[in-house]
């Protein structure tokens, strides 16, 4: 889940152009969590319980914000095709 959330963020840029920049910049932020996480995991610092839940959390929530921010970059792009 956490690889391909990373690919889809990577390529979000490219994916979907219209995505305003701070979005882009919370994907990234949480790819920076996760990848935290996960060095966390390999010193013993914490379980692999934990590091799937928080890993789980931050890429549901980002997924409920990509709607959001999706569906209101169509919305722009209808506007700007009928003006």
């Amino acid at each position: 889940m956490a690889v391909v959330y990373a690919v889809i963020v990577i390529g979000l840029p490219k994916f979907l152009p219209s995505m305003p920049r701070v979005f882009v910049i919370l994907g990234w932020v949480y790819v920076g969590v996760i990848v935290v996480l996960g060095v966390f995991f390999a010193t013993g610092y914490y379980n692999l319980t934990a590091v799937e839940l928080v890993a789980g959390l931050l890429i549901f929530s980002w997924i409920i914000l990509f709607l959001r921010n999706a569906d209101s970059a169509g919305a722009r792009r209808i506007l700007a095709v009928t003006a």
